[in-house]
């Protein structure tokens, strides 16, 4: 049987090329699926909203009753509260004033850990927390004991859950023991916890989206677009300081066969400890990436070549002692800086890549300099 010809081959996607384009379709998948939660977010967002309003103003002379106006002003600033501080801030200040006559406290944390209180209030007071932060600032000395205990009496909990997340708790108190909530209130705490939920819930799945479109979904690093953007911000920023910026590039070698032989679960297993190793071996500033199948980048600032190419050396001995034998793996290293090889993006990622092809030539396992 004759030998396929050269424009044969060209015409027929390689296993690197289907991975990619495999890769590819994953991700365009995740987006359409966080893009629907987000809309499933806004509709169900409104709905419970506009049953908050109606429970928030009863009839006339119940003394939970209050404005519509005012109602419609405190459910709109939930709505459209920019960050998670934002929401917290809202969120109390909504409790305090749609739940008369309570005291209570917001905590918000992982699933699977204590929350921490955020947020608390009386009849008179509130504070909150700025969002993520533990060991920020202390409410008021009036509200402190409210954050370890509470009010006395009985409180009455309500989840707080966003999509399948419970990201904390609301709970509320009679302002005094000999009162109860009463159903009005109780079911405004309810939907007031639901309606936070959905807010919180919808920022997570923005940063998720945010993260899925920076992020490749295997190693976990940067993908092509922020490298680019990444790397020009720095060049700008060595141009104006007179600094440097050093580039590396990481081409597994002979890969394609590395698959072949041990499969494609394997092959995303050896390149998810190489990414490791990236995230590990090199300084916190620095920016690892992953630029297709099977070759990484990463951005080192106020780096000079020298450094790059001796820390770059210690990487390429890691990849060589992960596995021996036949499983045994290693990479071509390409290193170039900022002003020494290139004035600007295009011209540092040539250089890089001349580098790693001068590796290459000379058997793979190597780390170039990008000197022609």
């Amino acid at each position: 049987m004759s030998e396929p010809t050269d424009a044969g081959r060209a015409g027929r996607p390689g296993a690197a090329q289907r991975l990619a384009l495999a890769r590819l379709r994953e991700l365009l998948e995740r987006q359409d699926a966080l893009g629907a939660e987000l809309h499933a977010l806004k509709e169900a967002l409104g709905e419970e909203l506009n049953t908050l309003g109606t429970l928030a103003t009863p009839e006339s002379g119940d003394p939970a009753s209050l404005p519509l106006s005012q109602v419609s002003g405190l459910l709109s600033r939930l709505a459209v509260a920019p960050t998670e501080s934002d929401a917290i801030e809202v969120m109390v200040s909504a409790a305090r004033q749609l739940l008369p006559g309570t005291r209570g406290a917001f905590g918000l944390g992982a699933e699977d850990a204590e929350p921490a209180v955020v947020g608390v209030w009386d009849g008179q007071n509130q504070w909150n927390r700025s969002y993520g932060r533990r060991g920020a600032a202390s409410p008021p000395e009036q509200l402190a004991r409210r954050e370890a205990a509470g009010p006395t009496g009985e409180a009455l909990e309500f989840p707080i859950r966003g999509f399948g997340l419970r990201l904390g708790a609301l709970r509320v108190w009679p302002e005094s023991e000999s009162q109860r909530l009463g159903d009005t209130l109780e079911q405004r705490a309810e939907l007031l916890a639901r309606c936070a939920g959905l807010v919180l819930g919808g920022m997570a799945l923005q940063r998720r989206l945010r993260h899925s479109a920076l992020r490749d979904p295997l190693t976990g690093l940067y993908n092509p677009p922020y490298l680019k953007e990444h790397l020009e911000r720095e060049l700008h920023r060595a141009e104006r300081r007179g600094g440097q910026v050093a580039l590396v590039l990481v081409d597994v070698d002979r890969f394609g066969l590395y698959n072949d032989r041990f499969g494609h679960e394997q092959g995303d297993r050896m390149l998810q400890a190489i990414a490791s190793l990236l995230r590990e071996r090199f300084r916190s500033a620095d920016v690892p990436c992953r630029l297709s199948g099977e070759r990484f980048a990463l951005i080192m600032p106020e780096c000079s070549a020298a450094d790059a190419r001796q820390r770059a050396e210690g990487m390429r001995r890691a990849v060589a002692a992960m596995a021996s034998g036949d499983a045994a793996l290693s990479v071509s290293v390409g290193v170039a800086a900022y002003p020494e090889h290139g004035a600007d993006t295009e011209g540092l990622v040539n250089a890089a890549d001349l580098a790693i092809q001068q590796a290459r030539q000379a058997g793979g396992d190597q780390v170039g300099d990008g000197t022609p």
